[in-house]
């Protein structure tokens, strides 16, 4: 009983994200499966003892991924668990692709404090990849950047920061918050907007063909560039105060969306990590991010800068509440047919150094989750790239940087590839013309069949 009560005392519940995120991968019972990775090309100067020092001195520096996750008596949920004694990681060493894929498939014995798994891959270029799977329980996909970065900090030897802000104290925060909510406008904020909850529908691309159906398990990957003299005028923008590169192109992926289905009212899930919100929060490892849901309602004869400006409206009303928002019950629903997230771009710690795979924004399940991400994955050079993320199922058929299986139809490879292709065009028209009419997105899909 002694010890029950001493593991009890040392324990604490998961996060409304943490909770979030195991319901997305199926529960208590698949946590151990929960399992996302980062694939990074390091080169070929780094030797095993070098990447174990760094390794311990990141692990040190984040001390979320030094907690078990498992059961304890007297409490019905998983809970985290501080561990007796540091836990020590080795670096496996893996060769070719069927080794990896067995490596990413094991699951993580989180009962025993096993968040993450490391391993080094020897390419057949001389180079070495550092593939490093996390509890996506413990940790968001943002984390594994973030992580990489600590890795990367300590091969420099740069020590970690004393102050890096730990996700537990992030939890204690939102415990306060919890607890102060009745001072607080948020829950009213949420109450209003999810009233209507049960007649939201997911959207519905009127171009598709009748019975030209797609099973859901397919997926495709198709990949478009998005060009410099687009993105560098928005990260200037958004250094000046004005509208963020994050709206610009969720406005611009919502109103693609909404043309392809007629313009019919539905809802989207915007997958958004706070710490781009709190300064503090940056260079933290947990799981910050959340799905807040977003009702696409819009006419097709109205400018762009009304949809923007109404983008930009609700995003700043969602950001203010996103704490308050019920996502644990909003673990199911229309609005996770469709989404967007966006990543921007990050420093560079070891130039040389480049993100080869890393896993999508949210699991793929049989309920067909499906996304839009933006993302810059080079490690020391300047290469701006744009991935959408979405599924091929039913009446939906968009996708970029998602792995094809079974074999996809030519018909969903096209539709893919159309659906990336219009999305970089009206990015494009959409910056170079701030009050581009929505006549632009007709005359490009017309041109794109």
């Amino acid at each position: 009983m002694s010890i029950e009560m001493n593991e009890a005392s040392r324990s604490c519940g998961l996060s409304p994200e943490q909770r979030a995120a195991m319901a997305a991968w199926g529960g208590s019972a698949s946590a151990h499966h929960a399992v996302h990775a980062i694939s990074v090309v390091i080169g070929d100067e780094v030797t095993l003892a070098q990447l174990e020092v760094a390794l311990r001195i990141a692990l040190r520096e984040h001390t979320i991924l030094r907690f078990c996750i498992r059961h304890i008596p007297g409490f019905r949920s998983l809970r985290l668990v501080e561990a007796d004694q540091e836990r020590q990681v080795k670096i496996l060493r893996l060769e070719g692709e069927a080794d990896v894929a067995d490596f990413l498939r094991a699951p993580l014995e989180l009962q025993r404090g096993e968040l993450l798994r490391v391993a080094v891959v020897d390419d057949s270029d001389h180079s070495k990849k550092l593939v490093v799977a996390m509890s996506a329980i413990a940790a968001d996909r943002g984390s594994l950047t973030t992580f990489v970065d600590s890795v990367a900090a300590a091969l420099k030897n740069d020590s970690p920061t004393e102050d890096t802000f730990q996700y537990q104290q992030y939890m204690e925060w939102r415990q306060e918050l919890d607890a102060d909510a009745s001072g607080s406008v948020a829950p009213a904020y949420w109450t209003g907007y999810l009233q209507d909850k049960q007649s939201w529908a997911r959207p519905k691309l009127v171009y598709r063909a009748a019975g030209d159906h797609v099973p859901s398990l397919r997926r495709i990957r198709v990949s478009r560039n998005v060009d410099r003299a687009i993105v560098l005028p928005l990260a200037k923008a958004a250094a000046s105060g004005a509208l963020s590169a994050e709206i610009h192109l969720q406005t611009v992926w919502w109103l693609l969306l909404a043309r392809l289905c007629g313009f019919q009212a539905f809802a989207g899930g915007w997958q958004h990590d706070c710490r781009a919100d709190y300064e503090i929060m940056r260079g933290a490892v947990g799981v910050f991010d959340k799905v807040l849901p977003v009702v696409v309602n819009g006419r097709g004869d109205e400018p762009f800068s009304l949809w923007l400006s109404r983008m930009a409206s609700r995003a700043h009303a969602h950001i203010d509440a996103q704490e308050q928002c019920p996502i644990e019950s909003l673990s199911e629903g229309h609005h996770l047919a469709v989404g967007f997230a966006c990543d921007l771009p990050r420093s560079a710690n070891v130039p040389g150094w480049k993100v080869e795979q890393l896993s999508g924004p949210m699991p793929f399940r049989a309920s067909a989750v499906h996304w839009v991400r933006t993302r810059q994955v080079d490690y020391g050079a300047s290469c701006e790239s744009l991935a959408l993320f979405a599924p091929v199922t039913g009446s939906v058929a968009c996708a970029v940087r998602i792995a094809a299986e079974r074999g996809p139809s030519a018909s969903g490879q096209r539709g893919v590839r159309v659906v990336a292709h219009r999305h970089r065009t009206c990015a494009g028209s959409a910056f170079r013309l701030e009050r581009a009419h929505c006549r632009l997105w007709k005359r490009d899909g017309r041109s794109a069949h």
